[in-house]
């Protein structure tokens, strides 16, 4: 990877949608060059998805949080139960494992802290879940969704 494959996924991580066109003109090269670019990082696995983003308080969930997650025992189907249920609900946006005390982190973003206590109450019912550690957050300062090339 060159500085011009750099400058192509940048100009992507802004604007996914910009156009070949557009994407050759911000970098100074022909647009059929910036199409083998492109398609050799796509292929090399650099870029992992194209997605839209969309704004969650436009559909009434402005509560945002992160749960730490303990089970209730540490066995195989116990975790599959859990990420089963994690994958099923749409207010789980992201799930990490992680070490220490607890074994995951969500995040949550949902209508409420009621409808927060829903979910976490489901999860101690149907996913194995013994202990759990909320925190609301309050404001976001900064939230990338991709990294960016060095």
């Amino acid at each position: 990877m060159d500085d011009i494959d750099k400058k192509i996924l940048i100009a992507l991580t802004k604007n996914a949608r910009i156009t070949l066109t557009e994407l050759s003109e911000t970098i100074f090269l022909s647009t059929p060059a910036v199409r083998t670019r492109l398609q050799k990082l796509e292929n090399c696995g650099y870029v992992k998805s194209y997605s839209t983003i969309l704004n969650p308080e436009k559909f009434g969930k402005d509560f945002v949080c992160f749960c730490l997650v303990q089970l209730d025992n540490h066995s195989i189907s116990n975790d599959a139960t859990f990420t089963k249920f994690v994958e099923a609900c749409p207010d789980i946006l992201a799930c990490h494992r992680i070490t220490g005390q607890y074994e995951y982190i969500l995040k949550i973003v949902t209508k409420s802290i009621k409808s927060m206590e829903a979910i976490i109450a489901k999860m101690r019912t149907e996913a194995g879940v013994n202990n759990t550690s909320t925190f609301a957050v309050l404001t976001t300062k900064k939230e990338d969704l991709s990294v960016f090339p060095e």
